[in-house]
């Protein structure tokens, strides 16, 4: 089938499809890393070290679910997406991510100390703990950002992507402006999980217009209540 043309047509399609997302990742990029970066500015290394280690801890907790869920969740709604049924499945499937997640979630933030302690072997102050509940929580929405990707995927609109992410890298620099001189290294946890909300909020609104979705919301704030 190799006939060496260039399909000028399938070419724009690609591009038109791909390109946002470059930028996508670039705004998430700066999400998990600008904390970082602000927290050397106003301190030094040695805070830089004292956050990253609870930020690991409590990233990895939820992203471990969230990374093998995405993995699945890609491929399965696509093959969806002619399914007279496929937007109610969306909108169980978000109802049941939470009613898990969330789980794991609150494991984390109970035993916070205990899984702090047990990684660094009293190398750090248990005290630092107290980040990873707002990091995990952090990853926990972005979750959400990962299910409202169907209809955007779906129907080919990934150019709206770097609006919502670029926004929560925008709030998330200026946050972290404020919070880390304010409340020091976990201002920048708060930071985090702000931006992570407006990026899922925005998104929201933005892909209810191209495919809207009617998520289970009283099943959702019933989970959240638990």
């Amino acid at each position: 089938y190799f006939s060496g043309k260039i399909s000028f047509v399938l070419l724009k399609k690609l591009l038109y499809f791909g390109v946002p997302t470059i930028f996508t990742l670039f705004a998430i990029r700066i999400i998990d890393l600008a904390d970082r970066r602000l927290i050397l500015h106003y301190f030094d290394e040695s805070h830089v070290g004292q956050y990253t280690v609870p930020y690991t801890l409590g990233m990895v907790g939820i992203m471990v679910f969230v990374n093998s869920f995405r993995i699945a969740w890609q491929p399965f709604y696509l093959s969806l997406s002619a399914d007279s049924e496929a937007k109610r499945v969306f909108s169980r499937t978000a109802t049941y991510y939470a009613l898990f997640i969330s789980i794991m979630f609150l494991g984390i933030t109970l035993f916070k100390d205990e899984i702090f302690f047990l990684f660094t072997r009293g190398e750090y102050p248990v005290s630092l703990a107290g980040i990873m509940p707002y990091v995990s929580l952090s990853y926990v929405i972005y979750g959400f950002y990962v299910i409202m990707l169907a209809g955007i995927f779906i129907k080919e609109k990934t150019k709206i992507l770097p609006v919502a992410t670029f926004a929560g890298a925008a709030v998330n620099v200026g946050f972290n402006i404020v919070f880390i001189p304010r409340f020091g290294i976990i201002g920048a946890a708060y930071a985090t999980a702000l931006s992570y909300a407006v990026m899922v909020v925005l998104l929201y609104f933005f892909s209810r217009r191209i495919y809207r979705i009617d998520y289970e919301f009283k099943r959702l704030c019933f989970v959240v209540l638990i």
